[in-house]
């Protein structure tokens, strides 16, 4: 076990380098061999196996190995028994290994040729939300968000509770996870039904922040979801005395394409909204 250990944290080390990473690939049972490493029962062994695999799942190439082996299998069944012991701050290792396990299920999802195939990570990761440990929480968060992207994911991650915790966690102060959150919840979809919890909840506040984020994708998430909820009077009404038209405005002059788009439809509903308010109920 110490000598596995050993060549385990070698390789990790390794595979910092992306030319390390591509002779590796050359050389299919030293991968396997490494996948075979996430059920060591020693903790430090397996942390330095998942990061080895981490470093690999950034080759596409690599994704492709990586799935005939079975390594999202081995990952899953690990993170789900994670899942039924709670956090413990002082278990590095096994912290350290489930962030890494996650940052290849990210690539994974993130990768359009694998998204549709990951529903059997939906609730192990949706579960991990729940965690008190940001690094597990962000990549779980960048994880699920990713998957959220295919609308063939979109109804079994709502029945895992994936939307509901997503936009709670627009209140986390890590800004990792509130970007994840916002394009997630974007993805999910909300309309006027959601709107007083949304105002009740603080999350609207969050969203108008969000409309000044350095990332684009993050700014029309956050432009995208506004405007659905902007379909109801107190929350256009709140939304205007919280300052939110002057950032949406501004994002049309945005660089990219849908975030422009974004902020046109939201202003558009808001407009919209506001005319048929204020339009006469008849001629007389």
């Amino acid at each position: 076990e110490a000598v596995q250990m050993d060549v385990a944290a070698a390789i990790a080390t390794l595979l910092d380098d992306v030319h390390q990473r591509k002779a590796l690939l050359a050389d299919m049972n030293s991968v396997s061999a490494i996948v075979g490493l996430l059920s060591s029962p020693n903790e430090s062994t397996q942390q330095h196996a998942a990061a080895a695999l981490a470093a690999l799942a950034e080759e596409s190439s690599a994704r492709e190995d990586l799935y005939r082996l079975g390594t999202l299998s081995h990952i899953i069944r690990t993170l789900t028994a994670s899942n039924l012991r709670p956090d413990n701050a002082g278990d590095a290792a096994g912290a350290s290994a489930r962030v890494s396990m996650l940052r290849v299920v990210a690539a994974f999802a993130q990768d359009s040729r694998y998204c549709n195939m990951l529903r059997i990570t939906i609730q192990p990761l949706v579960a991990m939300l729940e965690s008190g440990c940001t690094p597990i929480l962000a990549h779980a968060a960048l994880a699920v968000m990713a998957l959220s992207r295919s609308e063939s994911n979109r109804d079994a991650l709502r029945d895992a509770g994936a939307m509901r915790r997503m936009a709670e966690l627009l209140l986390h102060p890590d800004e990792r996870v509130q970007s994840s959150a916002v394009q997630c919840v974007a993805n999910l979809g909300v309309d006027a039904s959601d709107a007083v919890i949304f105002m009740s909840s603080g999350w609207h506040l969050s969203l108008t922040s969000l409309l000044s984020a350095t990332n684009a994708d993050v700014q029309g998430a956050a432009a995208a979801v506004l405007g659905n909820l902007s379909a109801v009077a107190a929350f256009r009404e709140a939304l205007l005395a919280d300052g939110a038209l002057a950032p949406i405005l501004q994002l049309l002059q945005s660089d990219e394409l849908h975030t422009r788009t974004a902020a046109m439809r939201a202003l558009a509903i808001m407009s919209q909204e506001l005319m048929s308010t204020s339009l006469p109920r008849d001629d007389r």
